[in-house]
């Protein structure tokens, strides 16, 4: 007499194994979502502050006003000068006035925000530059970077001394 041996699962193994493996997704996913946004943040930081040092670089090369400011459509700056959320442009200020004039000024580079995010600067203008690298005086503040969907364990920021210094900070509330 031959002896067979029996291969596969019996529907309780089965069903044991989807059971143990929903657990272990359920515990893995939420955390991974953190991690996730966590990076994204972190990256929108580090995205606006290579942008504003750029923003004071070129206005150092140049020897004139540069300035950056928001934009919702990437060739104009935004009405609400205070929200940043869609993204931001950066152009040659020729008449220092912190306005973007589609005749004289040049855009110099643009950023589209890609996610859900409130980002609010804490003045109502824009972000200029002058030569010497110095900000001019109103626009000495900072940022508020915020999850939309109210994780505040996330939330970034980034500062700008009448000095020209940026620098990134973690300890924000967001409202």
């Amino acid at each position: 007499m031959k002896h067979t041996t029996k291969t596969g699962f019996s529907l309780i193994e089965l069903l044991i194994t989807i059971l143990i493996s929903s657990i272990m997704l359920g515990i893995f996913f939420p955390s991974m979502k953190s991690i996730s946004n966590e990076y994204n943040f972190n990256s929108l930081q580090q995205h606006l502050i290579l942008d504003l040092t750029y923003t004071r670089s070129e206005a150092i090369n140049q020897g004139g006003v540069v300035t950056i400011c928001p934009s919702n459509n990437n060739t104009s700056c935004f009405s609400r000068l205070s929200d940043w959320s869609h993204g931001w442009i950066i152009f040659s200020d020729i008449d220092a006035n912190g306005i973007y004039d589609p005749g004289s000024d040049d855009i110099l580079r643009a950023y589209e925000v890609q996610r859900r995010v409130a980002i609010t600067w804490s003045g109502n203008n824009p972000i200029s530059f002058l030569g010497s690298g110095l900000a001019t005086g109103i626009s000495t503040g900072s940022f508020k970077i915020c999850d939309s969907d109210g994780d505040s364990s996330i939330a970034k920021g980034v500062s700008i001394t009448l000095n020209g210094r940026i620098r990134p900070s973690s300890s924000v509330s967001c409202p």
